[in-house]
């Protein structure tokens, strides 16, 4: 499938997937969205997005904006979010904000949390959101992410999450607070185990036995 293709106007490229689609050509269609997505500035993707839906491929349009929300710098994201429910009132502000925190790359959230909060219909509710998604990706990133948030000067915001996920399973919090203390950043693994503290002890030695029990059948 060519780049020009790829490139074409939107009503030639929503009747080229649906023809691949039709003659069950389902990796072409994939692998042209894939291409189409890689080729298109943040204005044109929100377009096609906006496209897609209208025509009732709403999983092909949430391909497209995976692949982009995974190629655009946090910033670029926030401003496709912000064309996307501007120009249509996008009907499903949170799905999109969670889709966003889920594939924007990690280096990027701080910058895509600051664009939302700074230009979004709801910024204050935008960042929340974003936190709430952010807090169940795995431990070594939730780490990273709060060092990212604070080399940021983004202090509040890391706060804010760890206070998020520390609401988490007692194991994931457990292995939350492993990950900060191998990055070195003991004073926010401190307020993880602080929050411990405060769970009912029926819970933490439920986790203690389901620990227990891991390590002896490995």
């Amino acid at each position: 499938l060519s780049d020009a293709a790829a490139h074409g106007r939107l009503p030639e490229l929503l009747r080229f997937v649906t023809t691949l689609r039709e003659a069950g050509q389902d990796a072409d269609a994939d692998q042209f969205l894939y291409s189409a997505a890689g080729l298109r500035p943040t204005g044109e993707i929100a377009a096609l997005v906006d496209a897609l839906h209208d025509a009732g491929r709403e999983r092909d349009a949430e391909q497209v904006l995976r692949v982009a929300i995974r190629r655009f710098a946090g910033r670029e994201v926030a401003d496709m979010i912000n064309s996307l429910q501007r120009d249509r009132q996008y009907s499903e502000s949170h799905q999109l904000l969670e889709i966003a925190a889920s594939e924007c790359q990690l280096t990027e959230i701080p910058a895509l949390m600051i664009g939302l909060q700074n230009t979004h219909l709801d910024g204050a509710g935008s960042v929340r959101t974003i936190l709430e998604a952010v807090g169940q990706r795995p431990p070594l990133q939730i780490a990273a992410l709060a060092n990212h948030l604070r080399a940021a000067g983004l202090h509040n915001w890391s706060n804010q999450m760890l206070e998020l996920v520390a609401h988490r399973p007692v194991q994931d919090v457990t292995m939350i607070i492993a990950a900060l203390r191998t990055a070195g950043q003991g004073d926010d693994a401190n307020k993880l185990v602080t929050a411990l503290t405060k769970r009912p002890a029926s819970e933490l030695m439920q986790a203690l036995r389901t620990s227990q029990e891991s390590g002896n059948a490995s």
